[in-house]
């Protein structure tokens, strides 16, 4: 077992005293399962750990797409892939569990934004390529390369499905907690000078529309509208507006007690998910990491090229 899995299964056990009445004195030694203020801090959470990040799942892309682009060449199309960094740093705006974050900092610097995955050029020469009309001979083709490079490097969809799927239950539920829908309405009543008409009831969480909520993503252009000719741009810069509500939708979340009420129950809720399932999520771990070490192989053979 390598270090990572003791260390958690060690948070398992400890959670388990936390959840389960019937563990034994044995099972727990005593640990706190309790978040830490840094952990707190940064919105980390028991299953941050599990699944694949927006980085490990970037390089994996982009493994399948120089396969499938080898294939094309070879098939005599051309189909020329950008170079990309394959294990970019994590986003500021995005937790290590990939849940969006909005932090005071974040609202100054991004509004309600993020910044985009890749630069500019990249994303430009992806579009292009996404846009680019090809005979049905050539699509064909094209889909035969894609089907052979997933065959070659097979996504672990339902072991990555079941790890998402317990971060996203325990994000939906926390929205419902007594403590956190009466620190939502406090949140409610502190937005209220903002003059938002469809503030939602909860800035986040639950499973219901959050903030921002459509009437702002309408006002700011957050959204790419398919049928406008001056689409949106969701990665611009924030307005002066944007970045003003932004910053007193967190100060909300922070005076109302929401982001603490918030986590608290993530954290809890995750705690039990843990608890309940880390034999199968360990298990499952090993077949995403044996393929991300694939794909790690396949970017390091075409390093350079």
């Amino acid at each position: 077992m390598t270090t990572r899995s003791l260390l958690l299964r060690a948070l398992a056990t400890a959670l388990c005293a936390a959840v389960f009445a019937s563990c034994s004195p044995s099972e727990t030694d005593g640990a706190d399962p309790a978040p830490n203020a840094q952990q707190a801090e940064s919105w980390e959470l028991p299953l941050d750990h599990y699944g694949v990040s927006e980085s490990e799942m970037i390089g994996a892309n982009h493994a399948e797409d120089l396969l499938a682009s080898e294939c094309m060449t070879d098939a005599g199309l051309s189909w020329s892939i950008p170079a990309i960094d394959t294990t970019p740093p994590r986003k500021p705006t995005r937790t290590e569990g990939n849940q969006r974050l909005l932090t005071e900092e974040i609202a100054t610097t991004y509004g309600y934004r993020e910044p985009p995955i890749y630069p500019e050029q990249t994303l430009e020469t992806l579009s292009e390529l996404a846009s680019r009309s090809l005979s049905v001979s050539e699509q064909s083709t094209l889909d035969k390369c894609i089907a052979d490079a997933q065959h070659t490097l097979p996504i672990p969809a339902d072991e990555m499905n079941f790890s998402s799927a317990l971060t996203m239950n325990a994000y939906i539920e926390a929205g419902h907690d007594s403590e956190v829908e009466q620190a939502a309405g406090r949140w409610r009543e502190c937005m209220q000078p903002q003059g938002i008409s469809d503030l939602p009831a909860l800035p986040d969480g639950g499973d219901s529309e959050t903030m921002p909520s459509a009437s702002l993503r309408e006002r700011f252009r957050m959204d790419r509208a398919a049928d406008q000719e001056d689409e949106a741009d969701e990665f611009a810069s924030a307005g002066a507006e944007e970045v003003a509500i932004a910053v007193a939708d967190v100060r909300c979340r922070q005076s109302s007690g929401f982001n603490k009420a918030f986590y608290a129950a993530q954290w809890r809720l995750q705690s039990q998910a843990l608890a309940e399932s880390v034999d199968q999520l360990e298990s499952e771990q090993k077949q995403i990491e044996a393929w991300l070490a694939q794909s790690h192989e396949v970017l390091a053979q075409r390093a350079g090229k």
